[in-house]
């Protein structure tokens, strides 16, 4: 295989500069502000770790908090901190994933791997949202390294961080049923193996229960458990829409995982989505190679009975994140059918790295459109100008984002408030606006309609958003 670098000073010296590229990457792509709820929820635990008033949402990511908590901490802002975190999960992400090829960093495969990750427009979204996604995929390939290793003192560490991912996305572990049992049947080092489980557990888990308290821990799981699962969650319960599902979840890998093109994207998405499918075809005899072996295998199954979990039972209709353990992956494979081009001599060679550099240009260009306000985020700062007294109306969760950002209004919840009564109480000097066109429960005249827009494929919730104004004082004469 051919190096870039020989011996383990090489290596040593790919690993800094892959250190240093991704800090760098991710701190210029640094975004100051709140996108959407789930984000806040990580935001507002920043300033105050508090699982009952969902700061964050319940198991808590204590991993994720914790670690971003003391960054900020250092660092004096919690947005960096945020990006600190994501542009570590991106260099363990890379190392990872060439552990589990047994692949050097200071190679052309390695490099070609690295590009191929480190450039994705989904992980690099991610390396700077206020969400533990992209910490958790690294914690993930890590453990299914590890768990699947012959090594007993490798399954030992892989027991630790499958602890540890449970801390920082628990709903990621059906990805690890195979390897765990592999592990668990493994003649030796299954005492140590538990060992090292139940240890990595306890670190996460006796801080939640301190800060929290045992018996509300136990309510706020039955109740966010119950509701995920019943209400809110997009499930198969509340959204049995299988075509929907399926067709939404295709979507998600081709656009936001493969940075693919469909009408209305950039032509660049053209070339992305010509280097994506070409690569996973021209890597595909040795991806067959690959599942050949027991890791292959482990990590195929792991594969399947995560997409059957979240196929059932994640938000994929609304949300493309649930798919993100899969990228790093496909990754994997593009960089390694671009790497069978780029050994036929220079001229393949810059074929190969025009092709992955075409994704890492994609994905600065997203990353750097992340940088600007997403549509709630223009709402909320076009709201928190308005001095006079402010009356509301939209959904619970629209409201609650606002209120979380800063904007200091009466809020009224369309579904949970009797809004046209409400309405009648509202002081004649306010101003009356509806977060999305409430109409038909305002019932008063349109002084003014202004409409807010980003990029869906930057973030796919509410990419459009009106923001309606009403004469409410000429309503009451």
């Amino acid at each position: 295989m051919h190096t870039l670098l020989d011996g383990v000073r090489g290596e040593r010296l790919a690993i800094a500069a892959l250190v240093v590229l991704c800090l760098a990457s991710r701190l210029v792509t640094t975004i100051y502000y709140v996108e959407d709820p789930d984000s806040l929820h990580f935001a507002l635990s920043m300033i105050e770790f508090d699982v009952a008033r969902l700061q964050p949402h319940f198991p808590g990511y204590v991993v994720f908090v914790g670690l971003a908590r003391g960054l900020a901490a250092m660092t004096g802002s919690f947005a960096i901190a945020f990006s600190l975190v994501g542009a570590l999960a991106t260099v363990l992400l890379v190392l990872g994933l060439l552990a589990l090829v047994r692949w050097p960093l200071a190679s052309r495969r390695g490099a070609l791997v690295a590009l191929a990750v480190v450039g994705n427009g989904m992980l690099w979204l991610y390396a700077n949202r206020y969400m533990p996604d992209l910490l958790g995929a690294a914690l993930l390939v890590w453990s299914l390294h590890d768990l699947s290793s012959d090594d007993p003192r490798s399954r030992v560490r892989g027991g630790l961080l499958t602890a540890l991912l449970a801390g920082t996305r628990l709903s990621y572990l059906p990805f690890l049923l195979p390897a765990v049992v592999h592990a668990v049947v493994a003649r030796t080092g299954r005492l140590p193996l538990a060992a090292s489980f139940v240890t990595g557990v306890l670190l996460w888990a006796v801080p939640l229960v301190a800060l929290t308290g045992w018996e509300e821990i136990v309510a706020i799981a039955a109740n966010q458990t119950t509701g995920h699962f019943d209400e809110f969650g997009g499930t198969i319960r509340t959204e049995p829409d299988v075509g929907l599902r399926l067709s939404r979840m295709a979507e998600g890998v081709w656009t936001d995982g493969l940075g693919g093109w469909v009408p209305g994207r950039s032509p660049l998405t053209m070339l992305t989505a010509v280097a994506a499918t070409v690569g996973l075809a021209l890597a595909a005899p040795r991806a067959r190679r690959a599942l050949g072996s027991r890791r292959g295998r482990l990590v195929l199954l792991g594969a399947l009975a995560y997409l059957l979990w979240i196929f059932l039972y994640q938000n994929v209709i609304h949300h493309t994140r649930h798919l993100l353990p899969f990228v790093p992956l496909m990754a994997l494979v593009i960089a390694a059918g671009w790497e069978r081009v780029a050994s036929r001599g220079r001229a393949g060679s810059a074929i190969a790295a025009a092709a992955i550099g075409a994704v890492a240009v994609l994905g600065g260009v997203l990353a750097w459109k992340h940088r600007q306000p997403t549509a709630i985020a223009q709402v909320s700062r076009a709201l928190m100008t308005e001095r006079e007294g402010l009356t509301i109306v939209s959904t619970g969760l629209v409201n609650d984002m606002l209120a979380g950002t800063g904007v200091r209004a009466r809020f009224l919840a369309v579904g949970r408030d009797s809004v046209a009564d409400s309405l009648r109480l509202t002081p004649s000097s306010g101003r009356l606006f509806s977060v999305g066109d409430y109409r038909s429960n305002v019932r008063m005249p349109v002084a003014r309609l202004t409409r807010f827009h980003h990029n869906p494929h930057v973030n796919r919730i509410w990419p459009l958003i009106e923001l309606y104004e009403y004469r409410a004082a000429e309503a009451r004469r």
